[in-house]
């Protein structure tokens, strides 16, 4: 599993809660299209190999008693079924029940509760009565950075859950943003500058780009002039590479989870074969496509930086 991508979806899934909660309230079919099914195939349960996931797995002689996925083995054999509801949904003492009992008659260890945001996973070696179960692992996508949400996530994945190893549990993250000290372009700042009221941190509240034309970037304690909202995310991306923290190996960058555009490549062509409307070269000879709104360039920067471990908080702008 790619790391860096699985902290990237993480963050794209915080995203799609905060902006789109009252629609995936009260809908289980949203909920897991959106929240549940990109995690499942993160950890590689490709919810389309129906050798792997199979979806409405039928646990009784009522044809209403259907789990929403049983995850196979490698030999066929269910490991763990996972139960979904709607997001916010309170999963009590019934909701195990429910779900312990679609996993005695599926003959599986594990089981899992979801509401999309807030993961619970049970190993039923440890107890199987609902009201005393406790999480063998636990974790809630709003609430925790995202390379925790990857160590923790690991507890499903398919790499050794199907092969009937015992799933690794971390609590701690082993890995942490790349630090490189060598010295970026642009010249150097003084950090005492930044803050007032003409410097602009872009994760701020209620910052709005349109209409506005910036002049002058900091990231860190690198500062340069810039012409445009393009020009601006070259320079940041330009900074990201020379820092090592963009490399080829990591291309092609995807613009969302989707995967369809590149915000970053190799070549300036998308998965489509449709080339950047807005390539800029990058050193390295990568390529990024400006070819966005203002509003939509300084999300990707954000997205960028949190993706390849730099601070989205560290960095400033100067508009007219």
């Amino acid at each position: 599993m790619d790391l860096v991508q699985a902290s990237y979806l993480f963050h794209i899934l915080k995203q799609r809660i905060e902006q789109n909660r009252e629609y995936l309230r009260g809908s289980e079919y949203r909920t897991r299209i959106l929240l549940v099914d990109p995690v499942l195939n993160l950890l590689g349960w490709e919810i389309e190999d129906v050798s792997k996931v199979e979806i409405e797995f039928r646990t009784g002689q009522s044809t209403q008693e259907k789990a929403d996925y049983a995850l196979k083995s490698d030999d066929g054999s269910t490991v763990a079924v996972v139960e979904a509801k709607s997001l916010d949904v309170d999963m009590g003492w019934r909701e195990r029940r429910q779900v312990k009992e679609y996993a005695d008659y599926s003959n599986a260890n594990w089981c899992v509760l979801t509401d999309g945001s807030k993961w619970m996973i049970y190993d039923l070696a440890q107890g199987r009565n609902p009201e005393e179960m406790k999480p063998w692992v636990e974790f809630q996508v709003e609430e925790q950075d995202a390379s925790a949400l990857v160590f923790k996530s690991l507890a499903l994945w398919h790499a050794n859950l199907a092969s009937g190893a015992e799933p690794i549990r971390a609590n701690t993250p082993v890995f942490s943003p790349i630090v490189n000290e060598k010295p970026g372009r642009g010249e150097k700042g003084h950090l005492s500058d930044i803050p007032g009221e003409d410097w602009h941190k872009i994760t701020s509240k209620g910052f709005m780009p349109t209409g506005n034309k910036p002049t002058y970037i900091r990231f860190g304690d690198r500062s340069q002039s810039v012409k445009s909202w393009q020009d601006f995310a070259v320079q940041f991306a330009t900074w990201m590479v020379e820092e090592g923290k963009i490399i080829r190996e990591n291309c092609p960058v995807p613009l969302n989870a989707r995967g369809v555009k590149y915000i970053v490549n190799a070549e300036p062509i998308h998965a489509d074969g449709q080339d950047f409307r807005g390539g800029k070269k990058l050193p390295d000879g990568m390529w990024m496509d400006t070819h966005h709104s203002a509003a939509s360039l300084v999300k990707h920067i954000r997205n960028l930086a949190i993706q390849f471990g730099a601070e989205p908080d560290t960095i400033y702008v100067k508009m007219t």
